[in-house]
């Protein structure tokens, strides 16, 4: 609990989504308790599978894969694709959600504030810069993607 509580600070999607998508502050109280609660309730499935996964899964079967591994194991082969279904999109929204974040990021703290500092940003007028705005961060997620891919694929 302590870990979730301090990534909300450090991770960039956990700040995007608590903070800054958050429109109204009765969401906050609501999400007090209901994350907590959501924590316990993905908690609470962890034990059987790990239980499940040691009982029946060889002794040198990964315990990461223990989700996908157990279907294969039992011949439930569309249940494991159902599984990995549900990983690779939630992986997916992840990237994307951070992706997004982080170009929110660069535009804001980087980016503005080199622009602003220009006379012709100023001469234009605001409305202009709220136009670029958009394409700013559209340029710079796609250099954090393939920045990312170029970190991964060394």
């Amino acid at each position: 609990m302590i870990l979730s509580a301090v990534s909300v600070v450090f991770l960039p999607r956990q700040f995007h989504v608590s903070v800054v998508e958050n429109n109204n502050i009765s969401f906050t109280r609501q999400a007090s308790w209901f994350f907590p609660a959501y924590m316990l309730l993905i908690s609470f499935f962890v034990l059987p599978i790990a239980i499940a996964g040691k009982l029946l899964l060889p002794t040198d079967a990964e315990p990461d894969m223990f989700l996908i591994s157990l279907p294969l194991s039992q011949g439930y082969d569309w249940l494991a694709l159902f599984v990995y279904l549900g990983g690779f999109s939630a992986s997916a929204s992840m990237v994307v959600l951070a992706v997004i974040a982080l170009s929110i990021m660069v535009s804001n703290n980087i980016l503005m504030p080199i622009i602003l500092k220009t006379r012709t940003a100023a001469a234009r007028g605001y409305a202009y810069l709220s136009v670029w705005l958009l394409y700013i961060r559209r340029v710079v997620i796609v250099i954090i993607m393939f920045l990312a891919y170029g970190f991964t694929s060394q």
